[in-house]
């Protein structure tokens, strides 16, 4: 069984050589733009946090459990006009855990901001700070011997940067990001790990109708890693009111899955996602659960349900 998980947490987060998915996943960041995309901090002008945690593959031993925390806020300027430069700010601290590994990360966020028109905005952010890795090696196996993995346990500490940029109008949003800018070795792990730069894209449009009380949100994000399968993740969501959202995923390979959120007390939102795994992880074995609860002083009761130009 420890062979198993340490195959598991090779393949999908922590490579010991070659190169494969190193990033946390997440299912519900159409809900959490900033999650992705530290372009998007304080873009809606509002101050805007979220929690969440995923149960990732229920039922096997080691699987990955994730979760993090994030706020974003546009910083006050004298000028309050829509045209001109915006900024915002934000930080998030994530936690993910899988078989013998556990990553913990601290990043502060900068967004630089202009708005061609009302609607028309433009964005570019920057994302720094560290992570902690940690690995426990003690009765750890694998199919190749690595003696620098036996009998030890390591801790150590790397930095890290994210750059990101976003466009969004009234019915539309494109983004896309750099991560692992910075190349970090993993000597204390393994001779030939290191972090390796991947990339997102994706995009948005908000078909409204129903005297725009009602509306339509089918997006895209392609996860692109440096070597591996490319992973298209199709969302569509319905929003009534910016009160309830429904929706439906599909990622290729993966899993297809179901989420809703729900807004009250016009400040809160309750969130919760359901994954039914496709690949050879699953399906009478491998679940995924994810949940968040969130606050904003936007207006939830907004007239247009694109009032946040994220279609949040």
């Amino acid at each position: 069984m420890l062979r198993y998980i340490f195959i598991i947490s090779s393949i999908f987060i922590f490579p010991i050589s070659g190169n494969t998915q190193q990033l946390t996943q997440y299912s519900q960041t159409v809900f959490n733009q900033f999650s992705l995309n530290p372009a998007t901090a304080g873009i809606k002008r509002c101050i805007d946090a979220n929690v969440s945690y995923r149960f990732q593959w229920i039922g096997i031993s080691g699987a990955p459990k994730s979760g993090y925390l994030s706020f974003s806020s546009g910083i006050k300027t004298k000028n309050k006009k829509y045209l001109g430069v915006k900024h915002g700010i934000g930080g998030m601290i994530e936690r993910d855990d899988i078989g013998h590994f556990a990553q913990t990360s601290f990043n502060f966020a900068y967004s630089f901001q202009y708005n061609f028109t009302r609607e028309l905005k433009f964005a570019v952010g920057l994302q720094m700070g560290a992570f902690i890795f940690e690995f426990r090696g003690n009765n750890a196996s694998t199919i190749v011997s690595d003696p620098s993995l036996f009998g030890k346990s390591s801790k150590f500490y790397v930095p890290d940067a994210v750059l990101g940029f976003w466009m969004s109008g009234r019915n539309f949003y494109v983004g896309g990001t750099i991560r692992n800018l910075i190349r970090n070795k993993w000597k204390e792990i393994g001779y030939n790990s290191r972090m390796l730069m991947h990339y997102t894209l994706n995009g948005g449009y908000n078909a409204r109708f129903s005297s725009d009380q009602m509306s339509i949100v089918p997006s895209v994000l392609l996860r692109i890693p440096p070597k591996g399968p490319l992973t298209v993740e199709i969302n569509v969501l319905y929003n009534y009111k910016n009160l309830f959202s429904v929706g439906l995923l599909y990622r290729s390979v993966d899993a297809f899955g179901a989420m809703f959120r729900f807004r009250f007390l016009n400040y809160m939102s309750i969130s919760y996602s359901f994954d039914f795994v496709t690949s050879k992880m699953g399906p009478n074995t491998a679940f995924t659960h994810e949940f968040g609860i969130g606050f904003s002083t936007c207006k939830s009761k907004s007239e247009d349900p694109s009032g946040c130009p994220t279609f949040e």
